[in-house]
């Protein structure tokens, strides 16, 4: 009995660990989920795409986190990265840039690769998106490469002296298909407010 009440601290101190470790993993396997559903979803999106197909997007991005209390603590911002054509007879891609960027979620993260209309004119992103020293993303002519950028700020099951404050962040991305205008329609007349705009306040 007297080993076993010395012993017992420590056991249960290893049971608590486990099970936070158990709830990261599953917040890491979630955040990962979502960045995927959500590159994938708008890159199936077909002949154009509108603030509509954001909106529901968005919408099934959040019911996913439900669990993990996404729409709370967590951000996704979605990009679409298109070529910069040069002008002439035989036009080529001289640059990469951000066409347009949404957002949803509390959190206030903003985009680790630029913003809305970055890499419109020069040739500084020619070489594509990405961290430095990391693969690069581009798109080919004619087409897009959608890009989701998840950011979660994990709430641990019981404290985070243990780990400390943890930010979960992934992004993925996937190329556009079967969509010929890549342009954001707004074909409802969405409002400012309505509209998945990244300077937008976002409640939960």
């Amino acid at each position: 009995m007297t080993e076993f009440a010395l012993a017992l601290p420590l056991l249960c101190l290893l049971c608590l660990a486990g099970l936070e470790i158990a709830n990261l993993s599953i917040a890491y396997l979630t955040v990962n989920s979502i960045a995927i559903k959500t590159a994938d979803n708008a890159a199936r999106v077909r002949t154009s795409i509108d603030e509509t197909d954001i909106n529901d997007i968005f919408f099934g991005a959040k019911l996913m986190g439900q669990k993990i209390d996404f729409a709370r603590n967590g951000r996704i911002i979605l990009s679409s990265i298109e070529p910069v054509m040069s002008s002439g007879s035989t036009p080529t891609v001289v640059n990469q840039y951000i066409r347009w960027q949404r957002c949803t979620g509390a959190n206030a993260a903003n985009s680790t690769h630029g913003a809305e209309g970055d890499g419109a004119s020069g040739t500084a992103q020619a070489s594509g998106y990405g961290l430095s020293g990391g693969p690069k993303i581009t798109a080919a002519r004619n087409t897009a490469v959608m890009l989701a950028e998840v950011v979660y700020a994990y709430q641990p099951l019981f404290s985070n002296r243990w780990f400390g404050p943890i930010t979960i962040r992934t992004s993925q991305t996937v190329t556009v298909r079967e969509r010929s205008d890549q342009a954001m329609k707004n074909e409802a007349s969405l409002s400012n407010n309505q509209r998945m705009l990244c300077s937008n306040p976002h409640a939960a």
